[in-house]
């Protein structure tokens, strides 16, 4: 079993891979699960890479480490520079919400560090809600080269351990991989099911496939099957479990963890069972010129397939459905047949090769030109910044709530290149809480020795008032705290998206009975719900009585209570429409899609006020996406900060009358 050689088998299988990544990107219903379509090439190009270092580890007692870098540079480079620079050149024709996202993803895929920027980017709850961006598929092409500059490194030490020594290298290099292997699908395991969001692109819950196709490698004939039937039985159990994974998988399997097992060890089998003499034994089919033919425009295939569809569902505002999907396919197909036969040809290795330093070189000039594209999207966002943003100019939710003027002509502000980092500083400064955190900690505004207290606790929708709540405090001279925390609102019962969330709910209880604010506002969004079986519908009342229990909890430390009804959240993104149509707006019935769980608790109690915000949002039955010059939604259902600012006196209003329901007084002037 070589892999050194021309193995049509190996081809075809790539095939196999990029085929149901193809289709489960165009098509997921189809081929749900057609992601593990990337662990296959895992498998392959540890298999394929580890066995070249080790040929040559072993015919020359090290491995030439610029050679090496430099055919990587050649196989890779000069296509993904054109994807990129292509990516870079067709950004602007995006919704401006996505430029600088997009141009930091050309950044971190010229560099190799895309997977760790999308692991951030997914566990960061409002990152995580952003559009998908057309390089979101480099992920996996930085996992390769991030080994890829480990395993070299790590195969010549081992190597000249074993030289002094004495040890066998074959058995030395499997223990050092059978160790990647195990020690990365441990943490596999443990990440996908303690951070499954970052976990699917970490680095370290992904080398142990890479690790998987080198142990193959190493064992040489080893591993390979003997006896006709053996094989046919390995390669049609390969394939099938390949198979499998892609059709039966899902988004809500837990992967990669224990899961991803299935794909790569089908892979395995399909590796090592090869070379079956039977005319129509299964690894025929892969080894058939058509698939073959698939397979050597694959790495083209998987450049270009990705951003053609984030352009075309952007341009088109359309999800691909049967014919306009086969287009993508065969638009997908001709591009990397041209890519490959202009660019990947050119500079693949052969006799007339540049030289090491020549094609390092290149390889440099390749990422500068990729970093300087980016440079460029970069300086038409920074040209976008708005100027001051005077009262006069930008009345923002004055217009609904005060019939203020508000004059034309004006440019809205925040603008859109600006809109998805329009947030509440507690984002920044650390004091919002993360999905995993589960300790209190405080935001603090205002005057430190205010005569009023007013506490703000919930989710994101309670950190999107923090800067209405700050203005507020600051002119009223009161004293606010908040505890915010990313999915996640106060309440005594077990909620389902975060197993966090009630740990947190109680220990901020003790924290609220220790500070004895005088107000205590809770906000969160509609879309929470109690974790448990059955319907939403089902499952609302219990939300509503563990709201009740949470402000009984509360009262009963002496601290007033009041709750705030949801803002709107929406069936489209605002900023991508507001990219087609500066007029775009939305009814007031369709903003509200869900039944509001605070009004719900507390409309019939007196003693917990509740403050509804809608007429800063929406008026005579329209909601829209700017108001009095100000961009007010950074996405489907989180308004800016610029906007929130404009709300402070309305919030003010309401949170006089909440005040005055519970009997406080507030020794504040405005």
């Amino acid at each position: 079993m070589s892999s050194t050689t021309f193995r049509p088998d190996i081809q075809g299988l790539r095939a196999v891979a990029v085929l149901p990544v193809l289709i489960f990107h165009i098509w997921p219903e189809a081929m749900p699960g057609g992601y593990v379509g990337v662990d296959v090439f895992f498998v392959i190009s540890g298999f394929l890479i580890t066995g070249l270092l080790l040929r040559e580890l072993e015919r020359e007692n090290t491995i030439g480490i610029a050679r090496f870098y430099a055919r990587r540079v050649r196989r890779l480079l000069p296509a993904s520079t054109l994807v990129l620079v292509a990516i870079a050149g067709l950004t602007l024709t995006l919704p401006p919400s996505q430029w600088r996202g997009v141009a930091s993803e050309i950044v971190a895929s010229a560099l190799y560090f895309e997977n760790w920027w999308l692991a951030a980017q997914s566990v960061d709850y409002l990152g995580a809600e952003n559009a998908p961006g057309p390089l979101q598929h480099f992920w996996s092409l930085s996992i390769e080269e991030q080994f890829y500059f480990v395993w070299p490194l790590l195969m010549i030490g081992t190597g000249a351990l074993c030289r002094r020594r004495g040890w066998p290298l074959r058995p030395a290099l499997g223990a050092a991989l059978g160790s990647v292997f195990v020690i990365s699908l441990a943490l596999s395991v443990y990440e996908t099911i303690h951070a499954p969001q970052a976990a699917y692109f970490i680095s370290h819950t992904r080398f142990w496939e890479l690790a998987l196709g080198g142990l193959l490698a190493v064992a040489g004939t080893r591993a390979a099957i003997a006896g006709e039937s053996a094989k046919i039985a390995a390669v049609t159990i390969g394939l099938a479990a390949i198979a499998v994974a892609a059709m039966f998988y899902s988004a809500a399997t837990a992967f990669p963890g224990y899961a991803a097992l299935l794909p790569t060890l089908g892979t395995a089998l399909v590796v090592i069972g090869s070379g079956a003499a039977a005319r129509f034994a299964p690894h025929r089919l892969i080894e058939s010129r058509p698939a073959v033919w698939i397979g050597d425009l694959s790495y083209s295939i998987y450049l270009w397939h990705w951003p053609l569809i984030v352009f075309y569902r952007n341009w088109t505002a359309n999800v691909p459905g049967l014919w306009d999907g086969l287009v993508l396919v065969a638009v997908s197909i001709l591009l990397a047949a041209l890519s490959k036969h202009f660019i990947e040809d050119s500079f693949r290795d052969k006799a007339g090769a540049p030289r090491i330093g020549r094609s390092l070189a290149g390889g440099l000039a390749s990422i500068l030109l990729c970093l300087a594209a980016a440079g460029i999207v970069f300086a038409v966002v920074a040209g976008q910044r708005p100027g001051e943003l005077t009262a006069a100019n930008y009345p923002g939710a004055a217009a609904l709530t005060d019939a203020a003027s508000v004059p034309d002509g004006v440019l809205a502000a925040p603008p859109l290149a600006f809109v998805l980092d329009d947030l509440a500083a507690a984002y920044g400064n650390g004091c919002h809480l993360d999905l995993d955190e589960a300790e209190p900690r405080a935001c603090r505004y205002g005057v430190a020795d205010g005569a009023f207290h007013v506490m703000l606790i919930g989710d994101s929708h309670a950190a999107s008032w923090l800067p209405a709540l700050e203005t507020l405090a600051e002119a009223r001279r009161w004293r606010m705290t908040a505890h915010t925390k990313s999915a996640c609102p106060m309440v005594l019962g077990k909620l389902a998206k975060d197993p966090s969330c009630p740990l947190w709910g109680e220990n901020l209880l003790e924290e609220v009975a220790r500070e004895k604010p005088d107000l205590v506002v809770l906000v969160m969004s509609a879309d929470n719900m109690i974790a448990g079986a059955g319907t939403r519908e089902a499952r609302f009342p219990l939300l509503v009585a563990a709201l009740r229990k949470t402000a009984s909890a509360l009262r009963e430390k002496g601290i007033a209570v009041a709750a705030m009804r949801d803002t709107p959240r929406f069936p489209f993104d605002p900023p991508e429409c507001l990219a087609r149509d500066s007029g775009c707006r939305a009814r007031q019935a369709d903003a509200f899609p869900l039944p509001d769980p605070m009004s719900s608790a507390f409309s019939n109690d007196p003693d917990v006020p509740v403050i509804d915000m809608t007429h800063g949002f929406c008026a005579d039955g329209i909601c829209p996406m700017v108001v009095g010059n100000v961009t007010v939604w950074r996405d489907y259902h989180h308004f800016t900060a610029t906007y929130a600012r404009t709300l402070a006196p309305a919030l003010g209003r309401e949170l006089d009358r909440a005040v005055a329901a519970v009997g406080i007084a507030t020794n504040g002037t405005e």
